[in-house]
């Protein structure tokens, strides 16, 4: 358990290390390998992805930035899935740190910026 908890205190994600904080108190670490462990071999090489893959309708799977780097993302792209990035906060106000706000509003330009503001109370994300 300790072990999760470094790494992801430590991992790029926007929210790793407040997620990382609350593991003790959230997960019981007797399942988390058995837990961890299914979900990695379900992704990686069970029939759920070639299930979803083998659908005939029509397939797309909506990913965050921070997945860029799944390992089945390639997959399902050779599959003829449509991938969709997802953008949760176009055209949504949204607040940084105020040291960030311009690299927000230029790295994200259909984010509307509200750099005064210190809390966006019906934006449910936060960045950095």
């Amino acid at each position: 358990m300790e072990s999760i908890i470094e790494r992801t205190w430590h991992a790029r994600y926007f929210s790793a290390a407040l997620f990382a904080a609350g593991l003790r108190h959230k997960v019981q670490a007797a399942a988390v390998r058995s837990i961890f462990t299914s979900m990695v071999e379900l992704s990686d090489n069970g029939d759920l992805m070639r299930r979803f893959v083998s659908l005939s309708c029509l397939r797309m799977f909506m990913y965050g930035e921070q997945n860029e780097g799944l390992s089945y993302l390639p997959k399902f792209r050779k599959n003829g899935v449509s991938m969709a990035k997802a953008r949760v906060l176009d055209d949504r106000p949204a607040t940084t740190h105020w040291t960030h706000a311009r690299e927000l509003q230029t790295t994200y330009p259909k984010i509307e910026v509200e750099e005064d503001r210190l809390f966006i109370v019906h934006s449910a994300c936060a960045i950095r």
